[in-house]
């Protein structure tokens, strides 16, 4: 079965490094300097059989998944500091399916999906051990969230689309506050994603900015802005986000009240990734199960 190893390098000056562009090179001689980070190993069909992660090259969990057919029924967890073992199960049913996350055997809560007849996931409810529920969300047809609760706290969605089906914003309503999302593409990829808020909570205020800002009318105020460079010929990728680190008072956030960071991939030719350079920015790459942390270069080596 394929495996895939993952090393990693911390970097604590990462900003100075590129892969892409101009910089320091990548770090000299990785194999040497490298500390394995994680494990993947998928089937002959792209799934995922096993995930074993490393602390400081150390075992420390190991996640392995079971299949029935083309369905997942179990995923099972293993912390190797403290033996503890946790499994969630896949329970099918008409219309849905449950997932049951379980401790050493006891039930830690559940959460009930809704899926349309085209296989959409349009609902879902969290429930506790006691079968209580405290949470829930639901969906439109394209799988896009219109209200989730969390206890007594409600939040709506709204959302729009081009002639393509494509998602180009998102609006969302939390009390007081609204937050709205953009999205941009070039020939059908995500170029640009952008968030908005309007009645963002103030930090670093004194108590005179508080006062006169609760009384003035919420301005929409730029939250965070994703820019995406994608290689024309698939050998490259760089991510590159502004986060907003405080808003004061009601004066207008300049660029400098943002903090910078980007993420740089390669890939080979069989669009698999090579290296990651993560400069004060996490990377989640779902499919895989591994979470870039920041300040951080990875490099991976394949096995088939």
């Amino acid at each position: 079965m394929p495996v895939m190893y993952i090393y990693r390098i911390a970097l604590f000056d990462a900003y100075t490094y590129s892969l892409v562009g101009e910089g320091k090179p990548r770090p000299d001689d990785p194999d040497a300097e490298g500390t394995l980070y994680q494990i993947i190993t998928t089937d002959d069909r792209g799934r995922l059989v096993k995930i074993e992660r490393f602390f400081e090259g150390e075992p420390s969990t190991e996640r392995t998944f079971f299949y029935e057919g083309d369905r997942p029924i179990r995923e099972e967890e293993y912390y190797t500091d403290t033996g503890t073992r946790s499994e969630i199960l896949y329970l099918y049913r008409p219309g849905g399916v449950t997932k049951e996350y379980r401790t050493d055997g006891e039930l830690e809560r559940t959460e009930e999906y809704t899926v349309d007849d085209r296989g959409v996931i349009v609902g879902c409810r969290q429930l506790d051990g006691s079968g209580e529920v405290y949470a829930s969300w639901e969906a439109n047809d394209k799988g896009d969230r219109v209200r989730a609760q969390d206890g007594e706290h409600e939040v709506s969605f709204e959302h729009r689309y081009d002639g393509d089906g494509l998602l180009v914003e998102t609006s969302s309503r939390d009390g007081e506050r609204t937050t709205r999302e953009t999205f941009q593409y070039r020939d059908k990829i995500l170029v640009k994603h952008e968030v908005f808020s309007r009645g963002l909570p103030i930090e670093d205020e004194s108590e005179e900015d508080r006062i006169e800002a609760s009384e003035s009318e919420p301005v929409e105020t730029l939250v965070s802005e994703d820019l995406i460079d994608i290689d024309p010929e698939g050998k490259w990728e760089v991510r590159r986000r502004k986060q907003l680190v405080a808003r004061i008072g009601r004066h207008d956030v300049g660029q400098d009240k943002y903090w910078p960071s980007r993420i740089e991939i390669l890939y080979d030719d069989q669009k698999r990734m090579t290296d990651v350079l993560a400069c004060d920015y996490e990377f989640l790459m779902p499919a895989l199960g591994v979470n870039c942390e920041a300040n951080a270069y990875y490099f991976f080596e394949y096995e088939d």
